[in-house]
């Protein structure tokens, strides 16, 4: 489907890598669907080698939906970089597709970055990390805990305080920085962000947001960092970070010493569970 953009409006392409998780994705668009921005929205979904999507798409005739269909298994990250290329928004915006934004997320973050010089750096508001059971057709919100943290600059030499679908940053910063880095693997995202800061400011919207599905099954790819520890080494030894222990969101609001990080953040989700299931009618 398509929507023409508009040449007034400013324009935000929406980043969706996916796998085989059509109600995951439709619940996502639903959440997208229900932002409230003045502002033209092109969503830019990779498939990345699943089952086809586009049955799915068709109740979001208000959305301008791209997908870019890759013939095999590619990686979070090469899929990431496919939907940004894609992408032809003023600003790009990033969403996993079992991670939802709350109502005025896109608003705050587009006013934060329109205070970025130049428009290098980038925008992100605070998070909640939801830890999620599912039984058949149930989703139970086993536990919510506020993620913020202050001064994501200089913790950033260290740790990760930015959740990847929190972040706002204009389109032609990303192509100046050349995308995402595929050799970074599980650490595109701090690599990202650690380039942009290079650039520009790093604006934070001291509101949760964003929502961040934990599965208490441990199906997140960061649930076990260790395994990523390749891939810190890459990290660390390209920016020059030294040795950082492996870590996840989860774990860094138990780490000691992150305590004065911790930030204040307003807390605007209700709790209802229904934002993680699809309101589309059953029987596709």
């Amino acid at each position: 489907m398509y929507v023409e953009m508009s040449e007034t409006m400013d324009t935000i392409s929406v980043i969706i890598p996916t796998f085989n998780r059509s109600a995951q994705l439709v619940s996502c668009l639903e959440a997208i669907e229900r932002q409230q921005a003045d502002v033209q929205i092109q969503v830019c979904i990779a498939n990345d080698g699943g089952e086809p999507v586009q049955h799915v798409l068709e109740p979001f005739v208000g959305l301008d939906v791209q997908v870019v269909d890759l013939p095999g298994r590619s990686g979070q990250v090469a899929a990431r970089n496919a939907a940004l290329n894609r992408a032809e928004g003023d600003f790009v915006a990033l969403c996993d597709d079992d991670d939802r934004w709350l109502p005025g997320h896109l608003a705050e973050l587009l006013k934060a970055c329109r205070t970025l010089e130049h428009g290098r750096g980038l925008a992100y508001t605070d998070t909640e990390l939801v830890w999620i059971g599912t039984a058949t057709d149930n989703t139970d919100v086993l536990h919510r805990e506020v993620f913020a943290f202050q001064d994501a600059k200089a913790m950033l030499l260290h740790y990760n305080p930015i959740v990847p679908s929190s972040v706002l940053f204009s389109r032609e910063m990303s192509k100046e920085l050349n995308g995402f880095d595929e050799s970074m693997g599980h650490y595109w995202d701090w690599d990202f962000w650690l380039r942009a800061s290079g650039l520009g400011r790093i604006q934070r919207v001291a509101r949760c947001l964003t929502l961040y599905q934990i599965d208490v099954k441990g199906s997140n790819q960061s649930a076990v960092p260790e395994r990523m520890s390749p891939d810190l080494a890459r990290l660390c030894q390209k920016h020059q970070l030294g040795e950082i222990p492996p870590s996840n969101f989860a774990r860094m609001l138990k780490t000691s010493g992150l305590e004065h990080n911790r930030a204040l953040s307003e807390v605007v989700w209700d709790g209802d569970k229904g934002i993680w299931q699809s309101q589309q009618p059953k029987g596709e």
